[in-house]
């Protein structure tokens, strides 16, 4: 079948209540594909691996596009994401393995010596609970091996802004994919790292050849950061050295923290 006509299908078909990266993975990738340098992006983690690394955990790896990028530069990669739709689509563009799970359980003892967390996805972890991002930090030091190194990026608590609407479209030879993103302020304070709220989207993909169209909306919590808090959270969950950077992705925040040698 005409790939851009089983995306339009999923869309059309999809019930996704909260769940935006199950339905909406191929949605995603096609959007990515365009507004992300996935090969810079690949390069600013690299930079960053302690000298000799030849392992890389990609958590929430999403569509497989930035860890096919990692798997030709290390020995040994593995992709993580709880979303099985994402997962079999990272599935047909790398061969490397892949595994089913969330952040804050993964168990991986000394398995790596580069673990990255990348696109925003610790906006995702749930604010004012005890298994958000410091859990996922946890288990992210418990996976790196002696002097193993992490490397995030994350939201900035500025750009949470209640009624914000953003308004983007990537257009390839057949389709084209607009997105609308309206943000809601559900607790400013949540907790001691950040505050928290909601994206509410709204996709139209339209086929170029055809003229049809399919729109699909979801709604999905996020959460965004404190800066000078994670470093923080970082040394409390294992690491010796954390410290902030610019990454090169639109999300503003950045962080590599190191594990003992």
């Amino acid at each position: 079948m005409d790939p851009v006509r089983q995306v339009m299908d999923a869309v059309a078909d999809a019930d996704t209540g909260n769940e935006l990266y199950g339905a909406f993975a191929p949605l995603y990738d096609i959007f990515f594909a365009e507004r992300c340098d996935y090969d810079t992006l690949a390069t600013f983690v690299s930079d960053r691996a302690p000298a000799g690394a030849r392992s890389v955990a990609v958590g929430a790896c999403g569509t497989g596009r930035l860890l096919a990028r990692l798997a030709d530069r290390y020995d040994r990669a593995v992709g993580l994401d709880r979303s099985a739709a994402m997962l079999r689509l990272a599935g047909g563009r790398t061969d490397t393995a892949l595994v089913r799970a969330d952040l804050r359980t993964v168990v991986a003892p000394g398995a790596f010596d580069l673990f990255t967390v990348t696109g925003n996805s610790l906006a995702h972890l749930p604010a004012g609970a005890p298994d958000g991002v410091r859990t996922a930090f946890e288990r992210a030091a418990e996976s790196l091996r002696s002097g193993g190194t992490l490397v995030c990026d994350f939201m900035l608590t500025d750009s949470l802004m209640n009624g914000y609407v953003t308004e983007d479209t990537v257009e390839t030879d057949r389709c084209r994919v607009e997105r609308r993103v309206v943000t809601r302020v559900e607790d400013r304070g949540a907790d001691d790292l950040g505050a928290a709220g909601r994206y509410d989207y709204e996709f139209t993909m339209t086929d170029r050849r055809t003229g049809e169209t399919a729109r699909a909306e979801a709604s999905l919590p996020v959460r965004v950061f404190e800066p000078e808090a994670l470093p923080g959270v970082a040394l409390s969950a294992g690491f010796t050295e954390a410290a902030l950077v610019d990454p090169p992705t639109p999300y503003g925040g950045g962080l590599v923290a190191r594990v003992p040698e």
